[in-house]
């Protein structure tokens, strides 16, 4: 969906980009939005019932319960229905994020518990290790 979305918008995206730019300036301190990381997935292991273990590249381990997402059906349906579907979930490298078979991919910053899930309550979740 991201991987869609991001094809879809992409002359958008970079127009917007460019009009947000600013020239380099020697000594200038850039704003820490500028040089601050996007939250990345790294690895993804499934666990029991639709529960995912996910390492961020900051090296934090969170696992989140799924169940709450997936019960929205549509496309959910089949990784919500089927274990092995469930169990095929991987990590897209270029957007840092899991991705099921068909592209159906999570907001990295809903798993990390940083953003709210526009049409679910947010993901039940554990901190393993922290950054």
């Amino acid at each position: 969906m991201v991987r869609e979305w991001a094809s879809i918008h992409r002359d958008e995206l970079a127009a917007n980009w460019e009009q947000v730019q600013v020239p380099e300036q020697p000594g200038a301190d850039r704003a820490a939005a500028m040089n601050a990381s996007r939250i990345t997935i790294t690895n993804v292991e499934p666990l029991a019932e639709r529960w995912v273990r996910l390492t961020f590249a900051d090296g934090a381990v969170h696992e989140v319960d799924l169940s709450v997402l997936l019960e929205a059906g549509g496309v959910f349906a089949p990784i919500r229905d089927d274990r092995a579907i469930f169990e095929a979930v991987t990590v897209d490298p270029e957007f840092g994020t899991v991705v099921w078979p068909g592209d159906i991919d999570l907001d990295p910053d809903v798993l990390r518990g940083d953003q709210t899930p526009a049409s679910a309550p947010a993901p039940p979740r554990r901190v393993i290790q922290t950054a």
